[in-house]
């Protein structure tokens, strides 16, 4: 429940005749158009992905000419805030046949012993305010009731539990009523028969009933019923958590589906395709959720156009002089949340900062892949001795970690600079070796943005993330941990990195200055939105545009793979297919350096994939696995044009509305990072960015596959294109290599100068 004057509640923006339009049009083969800050393009959803399909014979059905709106029903931009929900003196209210209030989410499989912080979220999705005096929710086994006073504001949710301190410790703030022992709670007390519901970790029927006690919502969840009609208020079978590849169902917080343009929960029929956890809806469903989570409050993308002042530095080619400048030039304050951190240059600078009095907190992952490096320790104490807050993401006493893992490259420095990317602070990516003479590193993309709603975005998310008054899981660094403390006092961390085998061709980053057009997205909260989502973002892209994908990790298949009942596709993978069939241009170029080729699931798989679909369906469609850099491609980046079409005449005009994106920051194309994983990504409508980092995606693209230039034992130094030029570039100027440059580039990476050079 949102304290006076929370920005957390929006006014409901029925998804019904809004985003069922879309569905339907889709079916139907149409095309639909979005708003965007004012400017339109094209939204031409992966039709595919949307309805779970993967055509293996033939084209799509042809369009048909039609247009459905979607600027204020998809998007929701300018949706007023209501008043809190809350309890409060019983007022009048508008007599209503419709309760408007939904059992909206139930945690009955806890984490607390005795599962005695187990939980149920109400909702008013309602227009009006509802008193809930008398209101009771029952399971058979144990009755709780409001008492006098208790209310819930239209459009606003409450949590109510057994033991409220239990409750507290799993989901990281208070619970709004309690029906069990609540010694020192001020929150609303509920009366209780039989003890109040006791929730059946293997399922049970639970119901709500107002004041006369006719029933007004009802769930049915796990194992309650074999009975394919299990009672008034519920229909079809019972509701069980998702649980796909490695994502299990215990300890899951069943949720109802929530409409991506207004954070309202959907419409409801009573039955399980209501709720997220929906196998049969590869849009909303096939979601899974855990306490501690801030899914309403950051359930939609943060879209804005602003002046920002921006630097985009490539890796390894730039990235570690990139970084120690930003940490270097802080004066007031840096936050950081990274997956791992074992660069102790960089780990020098963040303790300098901190000696020097600056408020340094850092995040890391406590339980990465292959454990933690002695490196990193050695890097944490250097903080931590200067004075920095330093903590893990891991579990703690009887709660689990918030998201399956902490993987997001975010920070923000004295509160108004924001560096997000696809790099950890680690010698892989920020290699110390002469760059003059050539250092293979890993490449990837960072961005630093200085503006003030993007600003204000990574602030709220990073006090959310850290914050241990409230989290359990922030576990603080301490250097007598025998296995994550300080490393043995005779242990020297490599401070080199890199290798012989790749030349720079980005030494300096891109910097301009433009008003431009963001969109920022989280996961597990946003990344799957239908607009700024990877998949949406692609669905931009229509005949005679280009999407130009590099990506480390990019499975053909989310869920439990190719098998009986689960037949779809990674959605992302699903949206290239249906932008190529739409005549977009598409390249995708995937890491072959860390992906196992004997893989089920490996990148190798996916780019068979889709070069055989391209050439069975003559499609302009191609992938290809790389390592450009020599020590893998670690990047997570998608770039587009919208509406641009094919390339004007010399001299001639782009469409309006024409759009170029790039989107940069930590997401791969798992389904656990979609899903289950803390991400962070950024999309940019700007052309001199697009244009920056599309000619090093040709680059990439050239030196991959059978074209291949990278071998460790070449002799040095390999025959390359002039680097980029970064500098000068500002408001109206695009950078690039010399004109000789560009044909070479153009020619060697098959995608040609219409693509990259307009």
């Amino acid at each position: 429940m949102a304290p006076a004057g929370s920005a957390e509640r929006r006014a409901t923006v029925p998804i019904g005749p809004c985003l069922r339009a879309v569905v339907e049009g889709l079916r139907g083969g149409h095309e639909t158009v979005a708003n965007v800050s004012g400017g339109s393009f094209p939204l031409r959803p992966p039709l595919d992905s949307l309805l779970g399909m993967d055509r293996e014979a033939g084209r799509p059905r042809p369009r048909r000419p039609a247009r459905i709106g979607l600027a204020a029903c998809l998007l929701g931009l300018a949706a007023p805030a209501p008043g809190p929900a809350g309890a409060g003196p019983a007022e009048a209210e508008p007599d209503s046949t419709a309760s408007g209030v939904v059992i909206s989410a139930v945690f009955a499989d806890g984490y607390a012993p005795g599962d005695a912080d187990e939980a149920i979220q109400l909702w008013n999705v309602g227009p009006a305010p509802r008193s809930l005096a008398g209101w009771a929710l029952d399971d058979g086994r144990g009755r709780a009731a409001f008492g006098p006073g208790a209310r819930l504001e239209p459009g606003a949710w409450i949590w109510l539990t057994r033991e409220p301190e239990a409750f507290t410790r799993s989901f990281g703030r208070p619970p709004d009523a309690a029906w069990g022992r609540a010694d020192g709670f001020d929150g609303l007390r509920m009366a209780t028969l039989g003890g109040g519901p006791r929730l059946a970790d293997g399922g049970e029927r639970l119901e709500l009933r107002d004041a006369g006690g006719e029933l007004v919502d009802a769930l049915v969840y796990g194992d309650a019923s074999a009975d394919p009609a299990p009672g008034p208020g519920w229909s079809g079978a019972p509701l069980h958590a998702y649980a796909g590849g490695v994502i299990g169902s215990a300890h899951q917080v069943l949720s109802r589906k929530l409409d991506p343009s207004s954070g309202q929960p959907t419409t409801d029929h009573d039955r399980g395709a209501d709720w997220a956890s929906d196998a049969e809806d590869p849009l909303l469903g096939r979601r899974a959720r855990y306490p501690g989570w801030d899914l309403e409050a950051l359930l939609r993308p943060l879209r804005l156009r602003e002046t920002a002042r921006i630097e985009i530095a490539l890796a390894p080619d730039a990235l570690r002089g990139f970084l120690l400048a930003q940490l270097r030039a802080a004066r007031r304050s840096i936050d950081m949340a990274v997956y791992s951190f074992e660069n102790p240059e960089l780990a020098e600078a963040l303790a300098e900062r901190a000696a020097a009095g600056l408020r340094v907190r850092l995040l890391v992952e406590g339980g990465p892949v292959g454990g933690i490096d002695l490196a990193e320790r050695w890097c944490l104490d250097r903080i931590a001795a200067a004075g920095g807050q330093v903590w893990w993401m891991d579990a703690g006493g009887d709660v689990a970690a918030r998201y399956r893992g902490m993987h997001a490259k975010l920070a923000l420095i004295d509160e108004r600079r924001v560096l997000v990317g696809s790099e950890n602070p680690n010698l892989g990516s920020t290699p110390a070796a002469a760059l003059a003479t050539g250092s293979a590193g890993r490449r990837g993309v960072y961005a630093a943005i200085e503006a003030p709603g993007a600003a204000a975005w990574a602030r709220d998310l990073l006090a959310r993330d850290i914050d241990p008054s409230a989290h359990r899981d922030l576990r603080p660094f301490q250097p007598r941990d025998p296995t994550r403390g300080a490393p043995p006092a005779d242990f020297v961390p490599d401070r080199e990195g890199g290798g012989a085998g790749y030349a720079p061709i980005a030494p300096e980053p891109l910097r301009l200055t433009q008003s431009l057009t963001m969109e920022w997205l989280s996961a597990p909260e946003s990344a799957l939105d239908p607009i700024s989502g990877p998949a949406g973002l692609v669905a931009r892209a229509g005949p005679g545009d280009s999407v130009l994908v590099e990506q480390l990790a990019e499975p053909l298949w989310w869920g439990d793979g190719p098998v009986e009942g689960n037949p779809a596709l990674n959605p992302r993978v699903q949206a290239y297919l249906v932008a190529a069939r739409r005549g977009a241009r598409v390249r995708v170029l995937l890491d072959g350096y860390f992906d196992d080729p004997a893989s089920w699931n490996g990148n190798a798989v996916t780019v068979q994939h889709l070069n055989e679909r391209g050439r069975s369906e003559g499609l302009d469609l191609q992938a290809r696995l790389g390592n450009p850099t020599g020590q893998g491609l670690h990047n997570k980046m998608i770039l587009l044009t919208s509406g641009c079409g094919d390339p004007p005449v010399p001299g001639g005009r782009e469409p309006p509305g024409c759009g170029r994106w790039s989107q940069l920051g930590s997401l791969n194309g798992s389904e656990v990072a979609s899903k289950v994983n803390r991400e962070v990504a950024v999309n940019l409508r700007s052309d001199a960015i697009y244009a920056y980092l599309a000619e090093v995606f040709a680059w990439d693209w050239a030196r991959s596959g059978a074209n291949a230039l990278y071998l460790p034992r070449l002799s040095w130094p390999p025959r390359d294109p002039p680097p980029l030029r970064a500098t000068g570039a500002g408001p109206g100027r695009v950078p690039g290599p010399a004109p000789a440059a560009k044909r070479r580039l153009g020619a060697r990476a098959d995608i040609g100068p219409p693509l990259l050079y307009r």
